[in-house]
């Protein structure tokens, strides 16, 4: 009948999900290096070869910045009004693909010049080899329209703090929002409890990896990434099995909320360190790092209490339709067959690493 349907119909689109890749806390950069040379400006753009060639094919890649058939066309970046492009260079190796443009600048660049990249997915690093020496690091969020990048700084000035937990939090909520493992695990806590039951074990989770988030970043604790991973996965085997306990399959398996909340406290601290591999990967600067740490933390909170938010609304028309009870069971079926799924898969890539 109509439930049936209903719950072949989830499963399928679940399970068609489970083919996007395992890496739940990678996050889609662009990197952009800018050097100078005279009034010649060059713009070096990096990206992973798979991605470069699905943008330069005109493919669409959904909810991502570096779409775009726009790939090899100069015109595509928007330099500042005395700077005049010239036909983009291709490079590919190692994975990665390399794209390098160039811009003559009448009088060089000057402070506030910046240029428009359509690329930026998740967001971009930004370097630029400074006049006097040393360089400068910029950790950029995405939008619509791809990335600004601050060519026309000289030095290295600390920006504005504002500008800083804007950037980074709007990185975060981006991040959370895309990783499939994450938004699985708080689903699976979801449907294993309600009222104030879940804003506690909710609560636990944020005090756990807010708290390892903080130490790795800051050097006090180093975990390799790919173990970490590996563990997360497991961790959503785990929690959809309590799920499942709590509904009553089986109906004796019922257990206590306070071991729950030490539980989730433990697996919050795991999933902590996986967002902490990536504020590694951007190489946040010392002088962003505090307010970058703290930001980027708030809007991964955010980012959960939105998806949060989306359940329950979900939940109540379910429930008008009387579909709550069998949603109840599919949800963390599909969420532990993902997590077994993406275990397997972090398993290989470590076994063959």
């Amino acid at each position: 009948g109509r439930v049936r349907r209903w719950l072949a119909g989830a499963l399928s689109g679940l399970l068609a999900l489970a083919a996007l890749p395992a890496t739940g806390h990678e996050m889609d950069l662009a990197r952009y290096r800018l050097e100078r040379d005279g009034g010649t400006v060059r713009l070096v753009l990096e990206l992973p070869s798979a991605l470069a060639g699905s943008a330069l094919a005109g493919s669409a890649l959904a909810g991502s910045a570096l779409a775009g058939s726009a790939l090899a066309d100069p015109g595509a970046l928007r330099w500042p009004p005395q700077c005049v492009a010239g036909e983009p260079r291709r490079d590919d190796g190692g994975g990665r693909t390399r794209l390098v443009f160039e811009a003559v600048c009448d009088g060089g660049l000057e402070r506030g010049d910046t240029v428009e990249a359509p690329w930026g997915g998740d967001g971009a690093v930004f370097t630029s080899a400074l006049p006097g020496g040393g360089r400068l690091v910029r950790v950029l969020a995405g939008g619509e329209r791809g990335v600004t990048l601050p060519v026309g700084l000289a030095r290295d000035e600390l920006r504005p703090t504002g500008e800083v937990l804007r950037e980074y939090g709007r990185l975060g909520v981006t991040h959370i929002l895309e990783g499939w493992d994450h938004l699985a695990f708080v689903l699976c806590l979801f449907v294993l409890a309600g009222g104030r039951v879940l804003v506690a074990l909710i609560t636990a989770f944020t005090v756990g990896h807010s708290l390892s988030l903080a130490l790795a970043t800051l050097g006090v604790v180093t975990v390799p990434a790919p173990p970490v991973e590996a563990v997360i996965a497991l961790s959503i085997v785990f929690m959809a099995r309590e799920a499942l306990l709590a509904l009553g399959v089986p109906a004796d398996g019922r257990t206590g909320t306070g071991r729950h909340v030490a539980v989730v406290a433990g697996f919050g601290i795991l999933h902590g360190l996986g967002f902490a591999s990536v504020l590694g990967e951007l190489g946040v600067t010392a002088g962003e790092r505090n307010a970058g740490l703290l930001s980027f933390n708030l809007g991964v909170e955010l980012g959960q209490l939105l998806f949060v938010a989306v359940l329950a609304a979900l939940w109540a028309g379910l429930r008008s339709a009387e579909l709550e009870g069998p949603a109840a069971r599919t949800a963390p079926i599909a969420a532990g067959l993902f997590g077994g799924f993406w275990f397997a898969q972090r398993l290989a890539a470590l076994a063959g690493g």
